[in-house]
């Protein structure tokens, strides 16, 4: 009988062996055939993996990959990536494995940073993926690392690295015949060169690409014709840019389906022709949609265009206060960005101190409650051996084990609190980080507006009359020294150490210096200077050879505004 239960409990035993290989045989398959088909039918990718349980994946190298392939399917059918919960699974797992798949985690987690406006961090492990890619020869993650990294540094105005950046991006697209992905590559390095004021270089990137294969795919072809439009009109090709607009429109067949970009470009376009009715339309358009800050700022752009080509003056003038209001606030905001940036580093500092002491007085609350634990238990021990015959011994049992409860719910509640409070220091990184990445860009549009300087005297003089006023006293001395009064304060005194290591300089290579503190564009510091653009490059290579021939030692915050590094022997400049 006993033998006979021997043999049905092995039987048994050998059946659930079967039944688990069999089981995890079918989750790798399944994890196999989705990564097999993510590159081609993601949507399909995406089915299979959200069929499988949670109580299939038993191993963590199924939980990883399914974790991994599941942050690429969500990526590539544009579901929301902003949470790491998910790709953490798998950057845990394949940690220091140094293969694809940890390339493919770090990559992801770099994407979902991305998503959840946590620059820094996606930059960070975009660089590590892009390693990895090169280490591995993997010429389409080379590209794809590339590209991203290319776009980060767009959203930051770093344009130099943006194109650097994109033009691997493309080359490598080519080699791994991805002839698509390297179009809008092409494309977006278009628009960077746009941004970047090379008008020419721009329009020539998109000229030379071979569209031919694409014209009947109207996403493509909206974007290659809206990219076109903002060069066209720099360089005064108005007649070509009123074209490419016609070209847009006829691609998206219902104008209520242009979005607000490509109605601000197409009425651009028209307003250079002289269209106006066309551009009173299209503004009307745009104003019923519920427009962006930087759509509304171009479309009082347009507007104030058009009042000056009708000679309206009056309404000219009092768009243009509005928009003079407008750099004022942007002004302020500059400064207030560069003051955040001090503060944001500050309070990096005072995370960092304030988690070691959380960390050391969450080490003594455990050691504490080890000690007073062991204390208790032993008190319990040998109360316990002296009182085996007391009545007694259960209710100081039961005591003894309370009190233990209530401490451990009270190093509960300690380390609940912990946890609030690190999320607390985390919110206010996260606060002064989005601070930080406000737009720039709507005060040098403004003053590359007045430097453009190409209305008709007679039309604008009151206008342009009104603009050096206000110019003038933005630049008022006493201004000035409020200014500097305010970058050596939340920067650590920088306009006060520049000018005790260049004590005699010039008044105008002082004024260029504080306005680089400030953050301001050559557009910017141009007009504040009343000169040229090419002269404040001209004063900026000066001031630049003045800091490399002087014999003292120049501090590393000054030389690295103006993009100079220095030697770590004896600080010499390079």
């Amino acid at each position: 009988m006993n033998g006979l239960k021997r043999q049905v409990i092995i039987i048994l035993s050998l059946l659930l062996a079967v039944m688990s290989c069999s089981r995890h045989s079918r989750v790798s398959d399944t994890l196999a055939r989705a990564e097999a088909v993510m590159e081609e039918h993601p949507d399909s990718a995406l089915t299979i993996l959200q069929a499988v349980p949670d109580s299939a994946l038993v191993t963590d190298h199924d939980r990883a990959l399914h974790a991994l392939l599941l942050s690429q399917a969500h990526y590539k059918n544009r579901k929301d990536i902003s949470s790491d919960t998910l790709i953490d699974i798998a950057v845990d797992y394949y940690s220091g494995k140094n293969n694809r798949y940890e390339m493919l985690a770090i990559f992801h987690k770099s994407l979902a940073s991305y998503y959840a406006g946590d620059y820094r961090t996606s930059t960070l492990n975009a660089l590590l993926a892009k390693n990895l890619a090169e280490h591995l020869a993997d010429t389409l993650f080379i590209a794809r690392t590339n590209e991203h990294l290319a776009d980060l540094y767009f959203l930051n105005y770093d344009l130099a690295n943006d194109i650097n950046f994109r033009k691997v991006a493309i080359e490598s697209y080519k080699k791994c015949d991805k002839h698509l992905n390297a179009l809008y590559a092409e494309i977006d390095m278009s628009i960077s060169l746009s941004k970047k004021a090379e008008y020419q270089n721009a329009l020539d990137v998109l000229d030379n690409i071979d569209i031919t294969n694409h014209i009947k795919d109207s996403t493509v072809m909206r974007y290659f014709y809206n990219s076109y439009i903002p060069p066209l009109i720099k360089l005064r090709k108005n007649e070509i840019a009123l074209e490419r607009a016609n070209q847009l429109i006829c691609y998206v067949g219902n104008e209520h389906s242009l979005n607000e970009n490509e109605l601000c470009n197409i009425t651009k376009a028209y307003l250079v022709n002289n269209c106006y009715d066309t551009v009173r339309k299209y503004i009307n358009q745009i104003l019923k949609n519920d427009s962006t800050a930087t759509s509304r700022i171009k479309i009082q752009e347009i507007m104030l265009n058009l009042y000056l080509s009708e000679n309206n003056k009056d309404k000219a003038i009092e768009l243009y206060d509005s928009l003079l209001n407008s750099q004022n606030r942007i002004v302020e905001s500059t400064l207030m960005t560069r003051i955040m940036e001090v503060e944001k580093e500050h309070y990096n500092k005072l995370s960092i101190e304030s988690n070691i002491k959380l960390n050391r007085l969450h080490y003594w609350i455990i050691i504490s409650a080890i000690v007073i634990t062991l204390l208790i238990a032993t008190v319990v021990f040998i109360t316990i051996i002296y009182h085996i015959k007391s009545a007694n011994i259960k209710l100081m049992i039961d005591n003894s084990m309370e009190t233990l409860r209530q401490m451990e719910t009270s190093i509960w509640d300690k380390e609940l609190e912990l946890k609030k409070v690190n999320k607390g220091l985390k919110e206010t990184q996260g606060y002064v980080y989005d601070l930080f990445h406000q737009n720039f860009n709507i005060i040098d549009q403004l003053s590359a507006f007045y430097e453009d300087g190409s209305y008709d005297p007679h039309k604008a003089k009151l206008l342009y009359k009104k603009i050096n006023q206000l110019i003038a006293q933005f630049c008022d001395t006493k201004i000035i020294d409020e200014m500097e009064a305010t970058v050596d304060k939340y920067q650590d005194n920088i306009m006060l150490r520049f000018r005790t290591v260049l004590p005699e300089l010039p008044s105008y290579l002082n004024k260029l210096a504080l306005y680089t503190f400030l953050g301001f564009s050559p557009s910017s510091i141009a007009v504040f200077l009343q000169t040229s653009k090419s002269n404040v490059y001209t004063y900026r290579s000066k001031l630049r050879k003045i800091l490399n021939d002087s014999a003292q030692e120049i501090p590393t915050d000054i030389l690295q505004y103006f993009k100079i590094e220095s030697h770590i022997e004896g600080n010499k400049i390079k």
